[in-house]
């Protein structure tokens, strides 16, 4: 995972949060205080976000591209 080397300004991530369905309804001091807390995270093609049994206390918004989400089964293939 490669953090970008422009990071985007705090009112861009704010307008990011406001355009994502789930946090649509909240107050915009709310949303500041999330934005706080935000980091910007960018990812190569074919770069993994995280890995089947990864622990995470995270959430993650998909601002511009596509994420595959894939299981590995005990047979070897992936669903």
């Amino acid at each position: 995972m490669a953090e970008t080397k422009i990071k985007p300004s705090r009112a861009e991530l704010l307008a990011h949060i406001r355009e994502t369905y789930l946090f649509k309804d909240l107050d915009e001091d709310v949303l500041e205080d999330l934005s706080k807390d935000l980091s910007w995270v960018s990812l190569e093609p074919g770069e993994n976000l995280f890995c089947q049994g990864d622990q995470s206390d995270s959430t993650y918004l998909v601002i511009d591209g596509l994420l595959k989400v894939a299981v590995n089964v005990d047979d070897g293939s992936e669903l």
